[in-house]
């Protein structure tokens, strides 16, 4: 059966409120000339509240699937087509930014409410958080923000990110009062995190990404919180705290900037809920470790790596880390996930090593290898105890950390070899998925 004609005419409606809203903005703008970020946060919220009405006009996925693509078509034509760009496309394109972000709105409400399956609070509160909350963080910073840290984009504010984290706060804190029978220790919890998390998110995300990262990840968490009790939440809590806090004093000791830092909180969060501490080791080792083991790339306090090359860093473990969540352990994967953060500190030190010419590669090579290995399979031995094959494994990991920094040298010869970009990081990236492959195919010999 298709989409009847009422739910036509709801679609209709829904564009049409959305399409007049930033016409009514466009002529404000031509008007009373206000701060470029006004209108563009006008038209958030606006947006935001209509998609809020979306389970009380729909009662099934379909037409809401073909809306949020519409209406993601709809403002990529005011994106790019100049007709429409320099006209009412001014409300969401007068900031100088790049973003993708009014694309994904609409994307993101049509995913909520598939994966909240009618749950209208479930839907609700992840859109209230992204409505309101990234609204007010901007407004906030730009107006009266302050004490700036550093991203992938720029800078950002701390009391923008503060204002975030309160109105999140509410947007969780107000629907589970009013509509759930969940205690009051558990609720201020819930809010607590997704406060918490999401406003790492929002201080993480890049090109406008947030829109689509934020309602779907706190969707998920959401769901996840709602069905803990208030010993386990105080546990999340602490371990998120425990993480930040850590990112934020290891600040100066690193080469990460500031949005980079908070990634790894996250990544660090992540590889705990879906592993537990004994996954936290091998990313924490790393982070600690890699300015102390190799001299450092860059001039002193000079933080200039972001989070792209946090995600690459640690994408193959992530691979790893969700193959092992979905298995529920069934397999050593634990193993591989271990060997990619060690190819990756070979591969840091490596390169860094080799933009001072001080000694021989082969040298470089060995020693650069054989050092992360060390660092990363000691405590992966430890805690998994003594093994029948544990000097097979040992083994195999060294040879398979060798070869991805041979194969990682071998890409990169000229002038803008070892040197800090794209290609060199994707590189990078597939030289680990290439050791831990290879250390995962190995032991399954032994």
């Amino acid at each position: 059966m298709g989409i009847g004609l009422l739910e036509w005419l709801k679609i209709a409606l829904v564009l049409a409120a959305v399409g007049g809203l930033m016409a009514g903005l466009a002529a404000y703008q031509r008007r009373y000339a206000p701060h470029p970020e006004w209108a563009r946060k006008l038209m958030h919220i606006g947006a935001g509240l209509a998609a809020l009405s979306l389970p009380w006009l729909f009662d099934e996925p379909r037409p809401v699937i073909l809306l949020a693509v519409l209406a993601a078509l709809a403002m990529a034509g005011v994106k790019w087509l100049a007709a429409l760009r320099d006209s009412v496309g001014r409300v969401t394109g007068s900031v100088v930014r790049t973003t993708l972000g009014e694309i994904c709105f609409p994307l993101a409400a049509g995913m909520l409410f598939v994966l909240a399956r009618g749950d209208r609070l479930l839907y609700s509160i992840p859109l209230l958080i992204l409505t309101f909350a990234d609204a007010s963080a901007a407004l906030i910073g730009v107006f009266y923000g302050v004490r700036r840290y550093t991203t992938s984009e720029g800078t950002k504010t701390l009391e923008g990110s503060l204002a975030f984290f309160q109105t999140a706060f509410l947007s969780t804190l107000v629907p589970i009062l009013l509509f759930t029978t969940l205690g009051r220790a558990e609720t201020l919890l819930i809010a607590l995190l997704m406060a918490l998390l999401s406003m790492l998110l929002d201080a993480t995300a890049w090109w406008g990404l947030d829109n689509l990262l934020i309602p779907v990840l706190s969707f998920l968490m959401l769901r996840v919180f709602m069905g803990l009790d208030a010993a386990s939440l105080t546990l999340h809590l602490s371990v998120t705290a425990a993480m930040m806090i850590l990112a934020v004093v290891w600040r100066k000791r690193t080469t990460l900037n500031d949005s980079a830092l908070l990634a790894t909180a996250i990544y660090g969060y992540l590889c705990w809920t879906l592993g537990g501490w004994e996954w936290v080791l091998p990313p924490l080792l790393l982070f600690l470790s890699y300015n102390i083991l190799s001299p450092m790339d860059v001039g002193q306090n000079r933080r200039p790596y972001t989070v792209q090359m946090v995600l690459g860093v640690g994408a193959v473990g992530l691979f790893w880390l969700i193959l092992a969540a979905v298995s529920r352990g069934e397999r050593d994967y634990d193993y591989p996930f271990m060997l990619s953060f060690a190819a990756q500190l070979a591969m840091i030190g490596l390169a860094r090593y080799m933009r001072l010419r001080r000694a021989p590669v082969y040298l470089l090579l060995a020693w650069s290898s054989f050092v992360s290995w060390l660092v990363l399979f000691i405590p992966y031995a430890v805690v998994a105890g003594p093994q029948d094959d544990g000097w097979g494994r040992g083994l195999i990991g060294l040879l398979c950390v060798l070869a991805s920094a041979a194969l990682f040298t071998a890409t990169q010869s000229g002038p803008g070899g070892y040197r800090s970009t794209g290609r060199r990081w994707l590189l990078q990236t597939l030289s680990a998925g290439f050791a831990s492959l290879l250390g995962f195919a190995a032991i399954q010999t032994l």
